[in-house]
């Protein structure tokens, strides 16, 4: 299977590429490519065909023809640029710019300018980089928006706060370093979606996974299925919402108006029907204690006037854990929004310098945990171990441990949610806030240089800070928060995976109503519990599979999680206080996580290994929290069946 089919691109012509979503201006992250009125959803693809069957960009005929551009129409405005043809893409970018750069168009140009600017810094082909930035040129030149100050290419634009310049250029598109793979990744993603999201950029570290996220994720959110487009942007809405999350908010309302929601939601759960309020207590317990989930709740929103159907239920569950998840890998990543886009990390930008005696700590620490995973490695070989089955298997029964045989396996369970470490010499370091010069995202100064380009991206997180607290009208006045599991609590009980685990249990639910998107995360879970280099930090031929392992089932620990033959004396043989509290904090109160969280793991680490640590971590609560929905709804089931 090629990687354009992997994410949804199917081996068609250059014209059914560049139409198959008429949404050009929305991001990635679960767009939906049916056009504005069409808001139903059915469970065939024949309303598909309304877009699908355009006869535009068919490479015949003018290009004004082809194009059809409404220069109102700001959602389809930019459509024609998602081609992989290179012809056809320069007759839109010319249909466009001289459009544009009509004097009598000045408004449609102030309209469109933020998207220009994203476009003209961050769109995967030269060709459209180049002719926008051009117009940025011009236009600044000649004062023609004054007085709104445009920025003057070249300019960078990252996608995180937490890695510099020069580690970003690896996963940059304007970069001469990116590697091809990732190149066609991003030019694939932009031709199905309109733009590569920063999420995106990032989880290009990691280009196969990227590819399995990719899918699943547009599955459940732009193809056929149980709920409506705009039920599934609201959804994650009030997901993200628990976590205050401005930039997934932000780009869910845009979405959830294009596919035709009614606005007078986004005033808050009071102006929603009750039953999508009613979800606001499943989303909460999700967010921060699902261990309190019971089939009391699920039964009130099954039954009543306002009932869900069970295949609409799966499918909120699988939403609102899927968005948890990105929501900590934003944080966690420390994700900044595109230049069209408001809302970014919430934490604290802290510039502080490594001290001398963290650094030596960090080196000692990683050679200790370089040397154990390497000797476990040889005594795997000598014995003729075999991990496959467990490696494969990270929704099973557990995890089959290197270490020896423990008869208090309680005990170990216990030790294991601590924040202390048996091999840990660093405790996380103090954070310092700092609050940097803010600005509004167009108050660009035409001297706009990459580094200047970044702050203002930083500069977002004042609207990010004024905003953040009015999220609170999706929370539908439920004020729970995260509370630790408490292993002797009479309130509720730890869960055992061998009773109901992902593969045997939770993706059987889900293939019931969708056969399809069971088999996605699956893949998906297999294989960022499997990826691995065989490198830790400069050192090759490293099995690192106890240290992933490590970070998979302390994660499922901390949210009261119990896999019993899963040896957890390797929690703390491998993670260290400082990897163990970020870890804790991007899954389970990700708003709470700043740049030192990221900077100081306990080990020499690299970016891409620091990225595969965060998804390792959020694709393990993304689990959880599917197990702990779906165990529920079985019990229900299970109960009404009795």
């Amino acid at each position: 299977m090629s990687a354009a089919e992997r994410i949804g691109i199917p081996n068609t012509s250059a014209a059914h590429l560049a139409n198959a979503s008429m949404l050009s201006s929305s991001p990635d992250w679960a767009r939906q490519d049916a056009p504005n009125n069409i808001t139903d959803n059915t469970n065939d693809s024949s309303h598909l065909s309304h877009y699908t069957s355009s006869p535009a960009l068919s490479g015949s005929g003018s290009a004004n023809e082809h194009l059809g551009l409404n220069e109102d129409d700001s959602p389809n405005y930019f459509h024609a640029l998602r081609t992989m043809d290179d012809h056809i893409r320069a007759q839109a970018l010319d249909h466009i710019v001289s459009s544009l750069m009509m004097p009598e168009n000045i408004n449609l140009l102030r309209t469109h300018l933020p998207t220009v600017i994203r476009l003209a810094f961050e769109a995967p082909f030269e060709d459209i980089r180049e002719r926008f930035c051009k117009v940025l040129s011009d236009v600044a030149a000649d004062d023609r928006l004054a007085p709104t100050v445009v920025p003057v290419p070249p300019c960078r634009s990252p996608a995180s706060a937490f890695q510099t310049a020069d580690e970003q250029n690896a996963i940059d598109a304007t970069s001469s370093t990116i590697s091809p793979v990732t190149l066609q990744l991003f030019q694939e993603t932009f031709v199905r979606t309109g733009r590569v999201t920063h999420i995106a950029r990032l989880t290009g570290w990691h280009p196969e996974y990227y590819e399995r996220s990719f899918a699943s994720l547009q599955r459940v959110m732009r193809e056929p299925g149980p709920l409506r487009f705009h039920e599934r942007n609201y959804i994650v809405i009030l997901a993200a919402s628990r976590h205050q999350c401005q930039y997934m908010v932000s780009i869910q309302e845009q979405l959830f108006l294009m596919n035709g929601g009614d606005p007078a939601w986004l005033k808050g759960t009071a102006f929603v029907p009750r039953k999508m309020a009613n979800l606001c207590q499943l989303t909460a317990l999700l967010a921060h204690q699902p261990w309190l989930l019971d089939k009391d709740h699920i039964e009130t929103l099954l039954k009543g006037q306002d009932a869900w159907s069970i295949g609409e239920l799966v499918h909120a569950i699988v939403l609102i854990a899927t968005a948890l998840a990105q929501t900590g890998f934003v944080y966690g990543m420390g994700v900044l929004p595109e230049l069209d886009l408001q809302g970014g990390i919430s934490g604290s930008l802290c510039a502080c310098k490594d001290k001398d005696a963290e650094n030596e700590a960090r080196t000692s620490d990683t050679n200790k945990v370089t040397e154990l995973l390497k000797k476990l490695g040889r005594q795997s070989h000598d014995e003729d171990g075999d991990d496959t089955e467990d490696a494969h298997d990270p929704g099973g029964g557990g995890g089959g441990g290197e270490g020896e045989a423990h008869n208090d396996k309680d005990t170990d369970f216990v030790n294991a949610g601590s924040e202390g470490s048996l091999s840990s010499s660093t405790t996380p370091a103090p954070t310092t806030p700092s609050t940097p010069t803010l600005s509004s995202r167009h108050s660009m100064s035409r001297s706009t240089s990459s580094s200047s380009l970044s702050e203002l991206q930083t500069a977002n997180l004042a609207s990010l800070h004024a905003s953040s607290a009015d999220l609170s009208r999706y929370t539908g006045g439920i004020d729970l928060t995260h509370t630790d599991f408490d292993v002797k609590s009479r309130s509720y009980e730890i869960f055992r995976v061998q009773q109901y685990g992902w593969k045997e249990h939770g993706y059987e639910l889900v293939r019931m109503f969708y056969p399809d998107l069971a088999d996605l995360l699956d893949e998906e879970f297999d294989f960022i519990y499997t990826m691995t280099d065989y490198t830790f930090h400069t050192t090759q031929d490293v099995d690192t599979l106890p240290f992933r392992r490590a970070i998979w089932y302390y994660v499922q620990r901390v949210k009261g999680m119990c896999h019993d033959d899963y040896d957890y004396q390797e929690v703390n043989l491998f993670l260290n206080r400082s990897i163990k509290l970020y870890v804790k904090k991007v899954t389970c109160f990700p708003e709470q996580t700043v740049y030192d969280d990221y900077l100081n793991l306990g080990y020499e680490l690299r970016p891409d290994e620091k990225c595969h640590i965060a998804l390792l971590a959020t694709e393990s609560l993304k689990q959880a929290l599917l197990l702990y929905g779906l165990h529920t709804v079985m019990l229900y089931r299970n109960n009404r069946y009795s």
